[in-house]
C-alpha cells in the first residue's frame, strides 16, 4: 500500500464506527470497508485525490486495522439460531453483529499481522461457540473476476478457501485432502 495513503482513524462506538480524517472530518459507518468513501462524501464536490482509493485504517493507538465482512451460510438444514445467538452475545473484539439478506453476519475491523491473519483470528474465536465451517463467506460476488493491486485479491482467496472448507465438510472430505490438492495445484510443496 502507498506510504502516502491517507490514514483514517477508526473508533468503535458499539453499533458502528466513527471514521476520522483530520483534513476532512468524521463520519459514522456501519460497514468499516466504506470509511474512505463515506469521508469522501464530506468533501465539497465529493472528491479528494486519494479518497476513496488506497487508505490505511488505524485504531486510536495507530495500529493498522483490517476491515472485512463474514457471513454465516449453512446448508445443512439444521437450526443454528441458538448458536448464532451465543455468538451475538459474545462477539469477537472489533466485530459487530448484522443480518444481511437474511444471513447472520459480522462486520469486523481487526488488528492482525495481515488481512488473512485478522480473518483467521475471528474465525478461531467464533469456533469456540460451536460454529464449524458455516462462517464461510466474505460477501464476495462474481468469484470469477480478478484484479491485482489491492486487498480484493486477499479477500477473494480467503472467500474461496472458506467456501472450500465448508463444502468439503459437507461432502465429508478431510482437511488434509484439501491441503494436498492445494499443494498439487500450486507451487506449495511439503517441507
Amino acid at each position: 500500500m502507498d506510504q502516502q495513503a491517507p490514514v483514517i482513524t477508526m473508533v468503535d462506538v458499539g453499533d458502528a464506527w466513527i471514521a476520522r480524517l483530520p483534513v476532512v472530518g468524521e463520519t459514522r459507518v456501519e460497514d468499516p470497508r466504506l470509511a474512505a468513501w463515506a469521508l469522501g462524501e464530506l468533501i465539497p464536490g465529493g472528491h479528494h485525490p486519494k479518497l476513496p482509493g488506497e487508505v490505511r485504517l488505524v485504531d486510536e493507538e495507530g495500529e493498522v486495522l483490517h476491515p472485512f465482512l463474514l457471513l454465516f451460510n449453512d446448508y445443512s438444514g439444521r437450526d443454528k439460531s441458538a448458536v448464532y445467538e451465543l455468538v451475538r452475545a459474545n462477539l469477537p473484539q472489533g466485530c459487530h453483529w448484522a443480518v444481511l439478506d437474511g444471513y447472520p453476519a459480522l462486520w469486523c475491523l481487526r488488528r492482525g499481522a495481515d488481512r488473512l491473519d485478522a480473518i483467521e483470528e475471528v474465525i478461531k474465536e467464533v469456533r469456540r461457540h460451536g460454529i464449524t465451517t458455516e462462517l464461510n463467506d466474505l460477501g464476495m460476488e462474481k468469484l470469477w473476476e480478478w484484479r491485482l493491486g489491492d486487498e480484493f485479491c486477499v479477500d477473494m482467496v480467503a472467500q474461496l478457501l472458506l467456501m472450500a472448507a465448508h463444502r468439503a465438510e459437507l461432502a465429508a472430505i478431510p482437511p488434509e485432502r484439501l491441503i494436498g490438492l492445494l499443494r498439487t495445484a500450486s507451487k506449495i510443496r511439503p517441507e
